[in-house]
């Protein structure tokens, strides 16, 4: 018994999804020793919901690395993998017996406090008895009151994006993880063949990161004028509308009130603004119940290996301002702006206090 509520106290004491993640399948393995342990991740919506590979233990040594790193395009779709969306789709477990050898895989859905949002894969040596189910059951559980309590504090509650404290950490997350490559992919049984076979490429030099600092133009007189439910539902479109235009890698947040931010993972240099003025224009395009037409303002700065969170918002910021000063609805990115002299350099380099 104390061995396992160690375990449990381990899993329960975590705050990081990815560390919770690696935790599970090493607990897993400690508990059933079975020989092959998969946990996968689901991102996206809809048609375009995507299976991401997040751990991987053969014989309890870690073999893969998230699969976040990969092209967006270079990770698999949840409906080309029949069994997992069997799994995902019915919400319960699937036995695939005989699927590889005389390996007994099972597939369990797991679940937050609304939805399935990732699968476990165990290989059993044998046929899974009664205690073997009871135990992973009872880890599910774990899981399921753990990522809620992890979206209850990283989500905006309106619109489900995540929110503005998660930011930094996530910033420098983003900034510390590999350049995104093309390259083989360990990948458990249940996946389609051929899936993991992917050409040797690091990504080219001229792919950057950048963050996108989204502001809805008067969107006080909106309040005013239709009231806050409508105010809200403005909200909640526009976050549709991020979600329809930006990738699944790409990470979304709601800073407060009207302000959003984009992190646009790996993307050619010069393709930046364009990113960007598609969902200005997407917006602008769209027709808001009673209210009509909405626009935004967007102000972009591409990332540098050791940029601060704080140095690239007030950069994102400082075009976003100039956009707000100079007409509105439209996408001006803090380099353009400087290279052009819009912006000077003492405008472009923020106040550091030491102290």
């Amino acid at each position: 018994m104390q061995p396992f509520v160690e375990s449990v106290a381990r899993i329960t004491g975590l705050r990081d999804r990815d560390a919770l993640t690696s935790t599970i399948s090493e607990v897993l393995f400690d508990w059933l020793h079975a020989p092959n342990i998969a946990i996968y991740g689901l991102i996206g919506e809809g048609k375009d919901r995507r299976v991401v590979l997040k751990s991987h233990l053969i014989a309890g040594v870690e073999k893969v690395a998230d699969s976040m790193q990969f092209e967006p395009e270079a990770i698999p779709l949840l409906s080309d993998m029949f069994e997992l969306e069997q799994c995902v789709t019915l919400n319960q477990a699937v036995e695939l017996s005989g699927v590889r050898h005389s390996a007994h895989e099972v597939l369990f859905p797991i679940t937050n406090s609304s939805e399935v949002v990732g699968i476990l894969s165990v290989e059993f040596t044998g046929q899974p008895n009664s205690d073997h189910l009871g135990l992973i059951g009872g880890v599910l559980r774990i899981i399921a009151n753990m990522l809620s309590v992890l979206d209850y504090g990283e989500r905006d509650t309106l619109t489900g994006l995540l929110n503005r404290k998660t930011f930094d950490h996530s910033f420098h997350k983003m900034l510390s993880a590999p350049a995104v490559q093309r390259r083989r992919v360990l990948a458990p049984p249940a996946v389609p063949a051929g899936v993991g076979e992917l050409p040797d490429a690091i990504a080219s030099p001229t792919r950057v990161r950048a963050i996108g600092l989204v502001d809805i133009d008067h969107f006080k007189s909106i309040n005013d004028r239709f009231g806050h439910l409508y105010g809200d539902e403005v909200l909640l479109l526009l976050a549709r509308i991020m979600r329809n235009n930006f990738r699944v890698t790409d990470q979304l947040f709601r800073f407060g009130g009207e302000e959003f931010v984009i992190a646009l993972d790996w993307t050619q240099a010069d393709h930046v603004a364009a990113v960007f003025e598609r969902f200005r224009s997407a917006v602008e395009r769209h027709v808001f119940p009673q209210i009509g037409r909405v626009t935004v303002s967007i102000g972009v700065t591409v990332l540098n290996p050791f940029d601060a969170p704080a140095a690239a918002i007030e950069r994102a910021d400082q075009a976003l301002y100039y956009a707000k000063n100079n007409g509105r609805n439209k996408v001006l990115q803090h380099e353009a702006l400087v290279a052009s002299g819009a912006l000077t350099q003492r405008e472009q380099e923020a106040d550091i206090e030491f102290f």
